[in-house]
């Protein structure tokens, strides 16, 4: 509802200055997500989607866009000062079916806003927003080595208990 969306949207600034608009995805972001995946290199697309996609076909466009932000949730990023534009990220969790404790994440920036603070914000919005603790983990397509990149791309995003930097995700 347009209550619930605006109560769970706020304004933060990234690393460079530039002013984030955060707010729960909705239905009517079809566009920006087609938009927005136009613009990411083809390695971003590879990182996000595990594989080659060249667009975002109507019945996923749908599963992206229209959640029911309890099992399905997801963040968008919008440059406030440029709101006509893509957006800067999504950020979302599937929880598993079986388990509610768990959950498939997944986290993307577009290329231009990467490396200023906009994929660490989306991802610590996405814990916060879970209604109980979620473990993380790989999905069906993942593969060591994607998996071994995420635990190095955000070893400081989720650093271990101890403070060790243990794996944010472990491939099973």
């Amino acid at each position: 509802t347009p209550d619930f969306i605006e109560r769970h949207s706020t304004i933060l600034t990234l690393n460079d200055g530039t002013r984030m608009l955060l707010r729960p995805i909705v239905p009517e972001d079809k566009t920006r997500l087609q938009e927005g995946f136009a613009r990411l290199s083809e390695e971003s697309r590879f990182r996000r989607f595990m594989g080659y996609m060249d667009r975002l076909h109507s019945p996923l466009l749908r599963y992206l866009t229209e959640i029911d932000y309890e099992d399905h949730f997801a963040w968008v990023g919008i440059d406030a000062d440029r709101p006509e534009e893509p957006g800067i990220g999504v950020a979302r969790y599937v929880r598993v079916k079986d388990d509610p404790t768990a959950a498939e994440a997944a986290i993307v920036v577009l290329d231009d806003y990467q490396g200023r603070g906009a994929g660490t914000i989306l991802l610590q919005a996405l814990g916060a927003v879970a209604l109980e603790p979620l473990e993380l983990t790989s999905n069906c397509r993942s593969q060591a080595g994607i998996v071994d990149w995420v635990n190095r791309a955000f070893a400081g995003v989720f650093p271990g208990a101890d403070g060790c930097g243990d794996p944010a995700f472990e491939f099973h």
